[in-house]
């Protein structure tokens, strides 16, 4: 019968969308390449389709992907933000919209979402 589901309509049936977005700056997609392979393949395997971002230089790319994400009530973003990137007040308002987020290597203070970081200096002595 050539039946697709309308994801459009589910989405606005559940309030969120099955994508998750996975932003990522270019300067760090490299070294983080297999964080990057195993979300994705985890994501697929559960349903999602992925939404995957370069970010660009300057705020605005940033701004644009944030707001696209909100506006299209994905489900959750995994965030790999590089240097002079990651604008607090955007990651803010994408956990107040109610999508999952998880940043790495990034912190922000008072930001309601898991960050995952790590300590360069005791990983360069080591």
């Amino acid at each position: 019968m050539k039946y697709l589901p309308n994801y459009v309509a589910r989405t606005l049936v559940l309030g969120h969308s099955k994508f998750v977005g996975i932003a990522v700056d270019p300067s760090i997609v490299s070294a983080f390449h297999f964080i990057v392979e195993t979300a994705a393949e985890q994501l697929r395997e559960s349903g999602y389709t992925i939404l995957l971002h370069v970010i660009g230089h300057g705020p605005d790319s940033e701004r644009h992907w944030v707001e696209l994400l909100v506006a299209n009530r994905v489900a959750g973003v995994i965030a790999l933000p590089g240097p002079g990137t990651a604008d607090p007040e955007l990651y803010h308002r994408l956990v107040d919209s109610g999508s999952k987020l998880v940043l790495f290597d990034k912190c922000i203070d008072g930001l309601a979402a898991p960050q995952v970081s790590c300590d360069y200096y005791q990983c360069a002595r080591l």
